[in-house]
């Protein structure tokens, strides 16, 4: 996320890893369609695949949210070895 001098923050910002204690580091998961909305807490930007890429190691950014299959997401079950 971009933030301004303001402490706003702006859509279209990486999604970066970090060390906890902020607002905009909290995320809410929304029931959708086919799947869970990741909402950003500060802004109510969604968790965005830019161009709904499917490449492994695609960067994730915060976006406006528009209900997009870049914007859904699922739970997996997880697969033993």
């Amino acid at each position: 996320m971009h933030r301004h001098r303001t402490g706003r923050v702006s859509a279209g910002g990486n999604i970066v890893q970090s060390d906890c204690g902020t607002q905009e580091q909290l995320w809410a998961l929304d029931a959708g369609h086919n799947g869970h909305v990741v909402r950003n807490l500060a802004n109510r930007s969604c968790l965005d695949v830019p161009g709904a890429s499917d490449a492994n190691g695609a960067k994730l950014i915060g976006w406006i949210c528009k209900g997009g299959i870049n914007q859904t997401w699922r739970y997996l079950p997880s697969v033993s070895p």
